[in-house]
């Protein structure tokens, strides 16, 4: 499959390095939309919503507001997982670009009853020989804790530039 994506490709890129806005999304090391490069753009789409302009932010965060407060009242909820998809339509319109689906994943994390027991279990063994599961606590330095994709066109048309945006954090 990969290699009929690039046989039929003109032009591959797979990373990007620099802050830069593609497609009308900005890839900056930040989640907010209408800011770029440490400034306020106005018209920049991104994850989430954060400062007023045109920007549209991809992640739908209903909800998002009684989470954040179940944080303070019972600390215990930071732990539980939850999922967020696109807030627009799929194959919607939105600045010029063809939004075409998004997702935001925040995982279980603290004790976690399906960790494969330390030490032993190494790559390169028999998974028969591993050791799990067991309940235990995972190294913050191990444990990723939001995974987030967007797909979309460049322009309004299905032969504009696809673009894949993603992210995770530990």
């Amino acid at each position: 499959m990969l290699c009929f994506l690039i046989a039929i490709s003109d032009k591959l890129t797979a990373q990007i390095t620099t802050p830069i806005i593609n497609a009308n999304f900005g890839t900056d090391a930040d989640i907010k939309s209408n800011f770029f490069d440490g400034q306020n753009t106005g018209n920049s789409d991104d994850w989430f919503k954060n400062i007023s302009g045109l920007g549209e932010s991809i992640i739908d965060t209903t909800g998002a507001a009684d989470i954040v407060r179940g944080y303070t009242t019972n600390p215990a909820s930071r732990n539980y997982d939850f999922s967020r998809l696109m807030n627009q339509m799929p194959f919607s319109i939105v600045n010029n670009c063809v939004l075409l689906d998004a997702v935001f994943h925040r995982d279980f994390h603290g004790n976690d009853s399906t960790v494969f027991a330390s030490g032993g279990n190494k790559n390169g063994m028999n998974p028969m020989d591993w050791n799990c599961p067991i309940s235990q606590s995972i190294p913050g330095k191990n444990e990723i804790l939001d995974v987030m994709a967007h797909v979309r066109r460049a322009g309004p048309n299905m032969s504009d530039s696809l673009w894949l945006f993603g992210g995770i954090s530990i």
